[in-house]
């Protein structure tokens, strides 16, 4: 069985033209993956910022500072992750799901962190 995805042009003259093979199926589904590796490196980018946000904001004094920092600098990471996948020209709608998942990182990264240095401080 052929598995080509036959095109037939329209011409000027009211009729179509030849028929064009443009791709088969290992092509079409070559480009699905490719697609899908893509996709899925940008769910990566909220998540690792986010981490790397909260072991940024580790070494300042306060917590209320460390946790002012933290969301401001999430919010610009989503937003970023948001500009960078091209979601922002489909709808402003994914600025705040990849804003939660770079906080919801964020916050959990702060929080394994604090417990480490907890576990390391008793053991001395």
């Amino acid at each position: 069985m052929d598995d080509r995805v036959a095109v037939l042009p329209y011409n000027a003259h009211g009729g179509c033209g030849t028929v064009e093979f443009l791709e088969t199926r290992e092509t079409r589904c070559a480009q699905a993956n490719e697609q899908e590796k893509r996709t899925t490196m940008h769910e990566v980018f909220p998540v690792l910022g986010g981490a790397a946000a909260a072991l940024a904001v580790l070494r300042l004094g306060s917590t209320g500072l460390r946790l002012f920092a933290l969301v401001a600098l999430c919010v610009l990471i989503g937003a970023i992750a948001s500009l960078i996948s091209g979601e922002l020209e489909l709808s402003l709608g994914f600025v705040p799901v990849d804003v939660a998942q770079a906080l919801a990182a964020g916050l959990l990264s702060t929080a394994l962190a604090g417990a480490w240095r907890r576990g390391t401080a008793r053991a001395r």
